[in-house]
Order: structure tokens, then sequence, then C-alpha cells
């Protein structure tokens, strides 16, 4: 295989993103303003037959990026892409807060109806990735009860993507 053609390794893009917000002059993505010193969460849904239209519809909010599957994406480098399974992706804005601020900020703004996320979680996979660049080691992250029952009632699946900057 085409080493050009090899999808980078997480790591390798993670060590890439902490060098670009470095030279931003930024140290996170959000500032401090619990436990973790930088947050980023983040709604998926994937799905091979997914439509952005209809996900768009059942939520009641507008993705942050969405392609179909088989879509052609290209890069900022020029480099292009097929999509292999169908996204929809909302980022919670950026800025201060913890990761229970940010999940409470995009649950607030997308449709509380079970019946709307029952269908969504029939056809599609879903999940909150939850971003955490942290300066340090050894920092406590978490969810309150009746966050975590609002997430299994929409059958959100949590996930912890962490960076120890």
């Amino acid at each position: 295989m085409d080493r050009r053609l090899r999808k980078p390794h997480p790591r390798r893009k993670a060590r890439e993103r902490v060098r670009a917000f470095r030279a931003a002059g930024r140290r996170a993505l959000a500032v401090p303003k619990g436990p973790e010193d930088g947050v980023q969460v983040t709604l998926r849904v994937f799905g091979a037959d997914l439509d952005p239209d209809e996900v768009t519809r059942l939520l009641g909010a507008a993705p942050t990026e969405a392609a179909r599957t088989g879509t052609v994406l290209t890069g900022p480098d020029g480099q292009s892409r097929t999509v292999r399974k169908g996204y929809w992706r909302l980022d919670a804005a950026p800025g201060p807060g913890t990761v229970e601020d940010q999940v409470e900020a995009l649950l607030e703004a997308l449709t509380p109806d079970p019946a709307a996320w029952k269908e969504l979680a029939s056809r599609c996979e879903s999940d909150l990735l939850c971003g955490l660049f942290l300066e340090g080691f050894n920092q406590v992250c978490s969810l309150p009860s009746d966050l975590v029952r609002a997430l299994a009632d929409r059958d959100l699946a949590i996930r912890f993507d962490i960076y120890a900057l």
C-alpha cells in the first residue's frame, strides 16, 4: 500500500492538533473552569444509509459537518477521500467549561423527544465523543447521574479521548 494513501495514526493526528493549538498561542480548546484543562464534546451519528437531512430533521439542529456514504471529500491538503460510512457530527461550541457543561449545552440544543432519539437509534450508531486535553496527570472528570440518565434515555454511548499535553 502506498504510504501516502494510509490514514495517519490517531496519536499522530492528536500530536499535530496539539502542535496547531500551541502554534496559535492556545494551550487547549477551552479555558479551564473545572478539573479539565481543555474540552471538546461532539455528538457523532454514523450509518451506511445515513441521510444527513433526516438526522437534522429528527434532532432539530444543523450539523457542524455531515456527509453521505460514497461522498468524495477533499481535505485542506488537497487529498481526496471517499466517505465509507455516512456521518453527521455536531460539535459543542468551544469555550470555558467542563465536559458536563458542554454535554448539557449539546443536549439543550437538540430535541428532547424520546421518539426521535429512538428512531435515530434504530437506524444509526451514535455517541458523544469527549476530547479532554489535560495539562497534567491524575485529573478527575465526572458526570452527574441525571446527565448520565439523559444520555441513556437517548441511547447515547459516551467515549473519552484523553490527551496529556
